[in-house]
């Protein structure tokens, strides 16, 4: 556990998502390096506190077209903190710390050019398993690991399916505060640990794959009041790590990577039932950035 940060030296911002409002910043500690990853929160809907905004914010106009005007804003600081907040009523920001942070780490919040590719099912064989295999991505599962086993994170557990074969555990992911239901965001973690991502799903995981729809659904209506029609469950592809789990975010909620890489659970669920072997025979796409690993890998079998 880190206390504070005043052992760890500055290095450079590694990048940032404005949409997220997120700043990357790479620190070191004696020969370790460090990712912090701060996000600021979203405003708050306090009635009472909005009429307060009004009355003391100054403007400054940007630019002005017909009825549009861009400012800056400036608020009063003592209305622009949480009250509740215990460190001088200051913001907070939502951070992580990824410490120590490898290579891996630190290349994944750097700024660089997005591509997109498309993975067939031979480039799936030849291209993208052998990098599985060589950057040991099956062996880096520890923490998954000691989080389905409870040895750590037990906490967190708002619900589970025990079944070993078509069972799962739900638990709130880091990015989300605890309250604000706009941005609830949710994993569920299936038991089996040998399906890494769709590319291994068959009619035979179906049973799973609408325990998770169905249960997690039946879950968060019940403690948030939230209907499945109001929740996005999906799976990346490629995968952040490759142990097979699904996000559960609110629907209003812009999660990170909810675009190309992003596949919907129903649609994989009826893909499954029109088509048997449709995650082994499809062509995939997946947002690679020009320093991955495995994206030089494509480009070097001419993929690209």
């Amino acid at each position: 556990m880190v206390a504070d940060l005043n052992d760890f030296v500055y290095k450079e911002v590694l990048g940032g998502d404005p949409t997220r409002k997120s700043l990357f910043i790479l620190l070191e500690k004696g020969e370790e390096q460090a990712v912090l990853i701060c996000n600021k929160e979203a405003f708050e809907e306090d009635a009472n506190l909005i009429p307060k905004w009004l009355k003391s914010a100054k403007l400054h106009l940007l630019t002005e077209n017909d009825k549009y005007g861009n400012y800056e804003m400036a608020l009063d600081p003592e209305l622009n903190c949480k009250i509740t907040n215990p460190y001088n009523n200051c913001k907070l920001l939502k951070t992580t710390l990824i410490y120590p942070a490898n290579a891996f780490d630190i290349q994944k919040y750097r700024r660089q050019e997005f591509f997109i590719l498309y993975e067939t099912p031979e480039d799936y064989k030849n291209i993208t398993c052998n990098y599985l295999v060589e950057t040991k991505q099956f062996e880096n599962l520890k923490w998954v690991y000691n989080f389905l086993d409870k040895k750590s994170e037990e906490e967190r557990i708002i619900y589970e399916n025990p079944d070993k074969h078509e069972g799962f555990i739900l638990a709130p992911d880091l990015k989300w505060n605890g309250t604000n239901l706009d941005e609830l965001y949710f994993l569920a973690v299936a038991h089996r640990r040998d399906l890494h991502s769709i590319r291994d799903l068959t009619p035979n995981e179906l049973p799973l794959l609408e325990n998770i729809r169905d249960e997690c659904a039946k879950t968060i209506e019940e403690k948030y009041g939230l209907k499945k029609s109001q929740l996005k469950m999906y799976f990346h592809y490629q995968p952040t790590f490759y142990h097979l789990h699904v996000h559960i975010v609110h629907i209003k909620y812009e999660a990170p990577g909810l675009s190309c890489t992003s596949v919907l659970l129903d649609t994989v669920i009826e893909n499954l039932k029109i088509y048997s072997d449709f995650y082994t025979k499809a062509t995939l796409p997946f947002l690679r950035k020009e320093n991955d690993p495995l994206y030089k890998k494509f480009v070097e079998a001419g993929r690209v």
